[in-house]
């Protein structure tokens, strides 16, 4: 495929997701000193309006990483060599807790889900019983490998009952499409990575450490350098980063939250991710796929595939043929799902355009699967009840 045929394709990935115009003008515009009075300016507003999407009185820190970067700084700043701590496993990225946590000398307790389900907050909960030394919990609010929504305020419940233990949630693909409010709920670390809610490319991440993780801080003996957050948090009240940061990043990111200023355009950016869920799980229902993951996250839809049906070979040729890009199965689940973003710049009309793209391959692949016929008079029956209610 030419490297120039991508200007026009549509991303429906969980991440990265489209950027408007407006944002792409924004990355463009001229450089200025990440040390000027300008862009500390600048750094002071976004971390104002980033406490209004983290729904916290914290700082929420900025870094200069992807947001697995931020995940690895959790750790590295709050706890010590051979501290226990329980990660929950229901998909790739956590397995990626483990994966971290392990590399880091901490004992790895584990909870597993099959890939599909959510963690059970019951099993949680005998384990902190029976376990009070752990130190932390480790988990995502949406399992981006399966499209799975997690329990966040049950998990957070048990766990705030624990003096000694600290909730750290991965919050990078549901902050900015699931209402997850860090100090109402009593989460301790929440982290946040920019190719999702906030229309960006990867490359920057947040972070944001209740009191009773910042105590934890003080204890920490992990080693840490650039990730090390009581120096970020030094730097960055006075309007600085403790590094050269990404000055083109912050100041479009600065673009895109000025606009949520308000509590009422958090929501409407919740919404819109609901809306465009619902829209493709209505779809999935009057087509006859399965949703794969229970319960669906509104920020991700997957759509398990008929076993005959090869995933990858399905997802290739939707991009070659129509150019909308789909997440495809990961891991275990390579070959088996499609995963619809709902994320990022997208239009009703932009989801509709894909979802007919992907019907209209399935039906190439399997006829029988899904008649010509049936996907004009599915869309023409799909198109009324999207106008009915959106």
């Amino acid at each position: 495929m030419d490297k120039n045929t991508h200007t026009n394709f549509l991303l429906l990935t969980p991440g990265p997701v489209p950027a408007s115009s407006f944002l792409l003008r924004t990355l463009a515009e001229p450089m200025i000193h990440h040390r000027s009075p300008e862009f500390v300016d600048i750094l002071k507003e976004v971390k104002v309006l980033l406490k209004k999407i983290f729904q916290t009185e914290q700082e929420v820190l900025i870094l200069n990483s992807s947001g697995t970067g931020a995940m690895a700084a959790s750790l590295l700043n709050t706890l010590s060599p051979g501290d226990t701590v329980l990660a929950l496993s229901a998909g790739k990225f956590g397995e990626r807790w483990v994966e971290m946590a392990t590399s880091y000398k901490l004992k790895v307790l584990q909870i597993e889900a099959p890939w599909g389900e959510a963690i059970s907050p019951t099993k949680v909960h005998t384990i902190l019983q029976n376990n009070p030394h752990i130190k932390a919990v480790l988990a995502q609010a949406c399992e981006t490998s399966t499209g799975v929504l997690h329990p966040v305020q049950e998990l957070a419940n048990l766990i705030n009952n624990q003096p000694d233990t600290l909730f750290i949630l991965d919050t990078i693909s549901a902050l900015g499409a699931v209402n997850i409010p860090m100090d109402k709920w009593n989460i301790d670390i929440m982290i946040g990575g920019s190719q999702k809610s906030f229309c960006l490319p990867a490359g920057m991440s947040f972070i944001a450490l209740s009191q009773k993780a910042w105590r934890f801080n003080e204890k920490s003996k992990l080693p840490v350098y650039y990730l090390d957050l009581k120096k970020e948090n030094k730097a960055q009240t006075q309007g600085q980063t403790a590094f050269s940061t990404n000055v083109s990043f912050i100041r479009a990111l600065y673009s895109f939250l000025s606009p949520l200023e308000q509590k009422e355009g958090l929501n409407k950016l919740i919404q819109k991710s609901e809306t465009l869920s619902k829209m493709t799980l209505q779809f999935c229902k009057n087509l006859g796929l399965t949703v794969f993951g229970h319960p669906p996250s509104p920020s991700v839809t997957s759509i398990a595939l008929p076993k005959h049906i090869d995933g990858v070979k399905l997802k290739k040729q939707i991009e070659e043929k129509h150019k909308v890009i789909f997440g495809g199965g990961q891991g275990q689940l390579k070959g088996r799902i499609i995963r619809v973003g709902h994320l990022g710049d997208l239009s009703i009309s932009d989801l509709k355009r894909g979802l007919k793209c992907l019907a209209m391959e399935l039906h190439s692949l399997d006829p029988k699967l899904i008649n010509k016929k049936d996907v004009e008079t599915f869309f023409s029956k799909w198109n009324d009840y999207i106008n009915k209610h959106f």
